[in-house]
């Protein structure tokens, strides 16, 4: 494989990733919780903050993979 075709590759992978943790954050938003509403976005933003760090630490991987190679 060269390395246009490996980045290709990666690049691929991460937008794929990218649109999936897009799916997950709109069904978090979509769970139902309970009438405090104060109570309700802390708990969303704390995993929306989840999500993101997940994400920016399989970039890190991603990219890291692609210079070892």
């Amino acid at each position: 494989m060269t390395d246009l075709s490996e980045e290709a590759s990666l690049k691929k992978e991460l937008a794929g990733l990218f649109q999936y943790m897009q799916r997950v954050r709109e069904e978090i938003a979509a769970i139902h919780y309970p009438a405090d509403d104060e109570n309700r976005f802390e708990k969303m933003s704390d995993q929306l903050d989840a999500i993101v760090e997940t994400t920016k630490s399989a970039i890190e991987i991603a990219q890291a993979a692609k210079f070892a190679i």
